[in-house]
């Protein structure tokens, strides 16, 4: 998350796995959502990351051969297929085989390896992301071309579809659509309905899950000014003191999960489960926390062009974010979310920079639209809910 838009930490990034919880609903709590968080901001990093192309893509086995790249040790593996995008990382918790294996039984493909991300000193971040740019070191094997995934495969974006009421017909914005609204009503950016899980993957990881939809009647990417990407996040607190955590030099170990070495994917759905999603959209994992309090680490996945978001032939859209990060110190903590608007002019002025790093330097003015406020002190792993109406009627949970 930026705070006050000083520079971000980059970290190391990574990929996906699909794991299905059932879906039952329960109760609603209070009203209203807006955000609110307070404590002893952490430093600045002296590290950023970059993310060094390879000359072909190649299969996930074949690059997780390459443990180090320009005398840096690898933190993790970026994949682009055309379906999906995301990073694999050791350090999350999940092996090589297990990742594949779970990829394979969730979409029918294997993911196409583009890159391996290593951490610099930002001094070195200038001159080393211009070489790599210009000039990709030689890939670790063969060319490598992914097939198509298999859409129906995906059975937990299928489950949020079916607690869609937009999807069902039974919301406001689908007989809008029904009766003639169209796409070009919609004045809003921020999501219309948003749906989070939080559960323990196994023993060493903890399963984040994000499913964001927009109605294309009143909601759509589109609507956000043409600098302005988006950030969602899930944010997780440690009730260890600052001078325990800051005092450490390691505070983002504290809360439940860590804020790096993820794995992490973003796909997007027009209707009939995964589609094409460009790597133009510029999905990235968020693992910057310079300034951030030093109790919370922020799980978040941003994009830098929503506006290029594919969409229904209704104008609506589907987005889904997970993440496998690896078990912090405690075991569970209080939560809170956010979706907030960032702004790309850090990225233009600083192109050396990856987007974790230059997104948010400077001031976006399209405000957030929140998903659980801290304040309701809700507490995880495990927790489910849902957040409709823009944020402004009360989450409801269900069980996980």
């Amino acid at each position: 998350m930026k705070i006050n838009n000083q520079m971000k930490i980059a970290g190391v990034s990574t990929a996906l796995t699909i794991l299905t919880a059932p879906l039952v609903a329960t109760t609603a709590v209070a009203s209203t959502d807006a955000t609110d968080s307070k404590g002893l901001r952490r430093s600045e990093s002296s590290t950023t990351s970059v993310t060094v192309p390879f000359s072909n893509p190649v299969s996930l086995s074949d690059a997780a051969n390459q443990r180090t790249v320009l005398g840096y040790p690898v933190e993790g593996y970026r994949f682009e297929n055309p379906e999906i995008v995301g990073e694999f990382s050791p350090l999350s918790g999940l092996s090589v085989a297990d990742f594949l294996r779970d990829f394979k039984a969730s979409y029918g493909t294997q993911p196409q390896v583009v890159g391996a991300i290593i951490e610099v000193p930002k001094l070195e971040a200038i001159e080393m992301a211009k070489r790599v740019a210009a000039t990709p070191i030689a890939a670790p094997g063969d060319e490598f071309e992914a097939p198509p995934v298999d859409a129906s495969r995906s059975s937990q974006l299928q489950a949020f579809r079916k607690r869609n009421p937009d999807l069902e017909g039974s919301s406001p914005a689908h007989a809008a659509a029904k009766t003639g609204a169209q796409v070009l009503t919609a004045t809003n950016w921020r999501p219309t309905q948003a749906d989070i899980q939080i559960f323990r993957a196994n023993t060493s990881t903890v399963y984040f899950s994000q499913y964001y939809y927009w109605d294309g009647t009143t909601a759509r990417t589109s609507v956000l000014p043409a600098d302005d990407g988006w950030e969602a996040e899930v944010n997780i607190f440690t009730s260890r003191p600052d001078s325990e955590t800051c005092g450490s030099g390691h505070p983002e170990d504290y809360p439940f999960a860590k804020n790096y070495g993820w794995t992490w994917s973003a796909f997007v759905n027009t209707g009939s489960g995964m589609t094409a999603m460009a790597s133009a959209v510029g999905a990235y994992a968020d693992y910057n926390d310079d300034s951030d309090p030093c109790n919370r680490n922020s799980m978040a996945i941003g994009v830098r062009t929503p506006q290029s978001i594919p969409a229904y032939s209704s104008g609506a859209q589907e987005v889904m974010f997970t993440i496998f990060a690896p078990r912090g110190l405690d075991n569970t903590g209080r939560i809170g979310g956010v979706v907030q608007a960032v702004n790309e002019t850090g990225c233009v002025l600083q192109p050396w920079l990856s987007n974790t790093d230059c997104m948010g330097l400077t001031t976006s003015t399209s405000g957030t639209r929140a998903t659980l406020a801290e304040s309701r002190n809700w507490t995880a792993p495990p927790k489910c809910w849902m957040s409709l109406n823009y944020g402004n009627t009360a989450p409801t949970t269900y069980t996980c």
